[in-house]
């Protein structure tokens, strides 16, 4: 597979790049179905046993909402609750440790002799703030509010100093009464 000894040859997976808005989007029943494209490349050292020398493949994945066939599903397993159909080529799953906080898909392009391939994606996370990832934040003068994943919100002061010299509970409160993911937040009626 290497183009000199010892040396592999590593495939290039890209893969569109608002892939996790989608899936947000399916989760919250925003649509019921996208599609989204996956392109693969190899190089032309590592193409010469491939199906007429190609170089690359551009294949579309049907993600879409298994709601509708499990109704009364109560978990959150993101491979229970999206499916994912490959075509053109391309092909995925979810990878086993996938959760909605941690995307993480493993793709096959036949046609490439790409085999199969764990492609992650990037989750920023504040984790003394919150520890599931921000879906939405306020400022006002020096405080901040954020709003994460299993509906908590957080408000925050801002400081220069370093977050251990201070006393936690003098810094932040932190709430939860939304049933779901906040999308929105924002001070309204700040108190100084």
């Amino acid at each position: 597979m290497g183009s000199e000894p010892g040396l592999t040859d590593l495939p290039v997976i890209t893969i569109q790049h608002d892939f996790p808005e989608v899936i947000s989007d399916i989760k919250n029943e925003v649509c019921l179905a996208e599609d989204i494209w996956i392109s693969c490349y190899r190089s032309s050292s590592s193409s010469s046993n491939t199906t007429e020398n190609r170089r690359s493949v551009h294949g579309k994945v049907r993600v879409s909402s298994n709601v509708l066939d499990h109704p009364q599903q109560t978990q959150h397993n993101l491979n229970d609750l999206i499916s994912l159909e490959g075509r053109d080529g391309v092909e995925c799953r979810w990878a086993d440790d996938a959760s909605f906080s941690q995307l993480a898909l493993i793709v096959t392009c036949e046609p490439l002799s790409i085999p199969p391939t764990t492609v992650s994606f990037p989750s920023q996370t504040l984790d003394r703030i919150q520890p599931n990832g921000i879906e939405c934040m306020d400022v006002a003068g020096e405080w901040l509010v954020t709003g994460g994943k299993n509906g908590q919100v957080r408000v925050d002061r801002w400081t220069t100093q370093p977050a251990d010299t201070l006393h936690d509970e003098l810094l932040c409160w932190i709430g939860k009464g939304h049933v779901s993911d906040l999308t929105s937040c924002q001070f309204v009626g700040f108190l100084h």
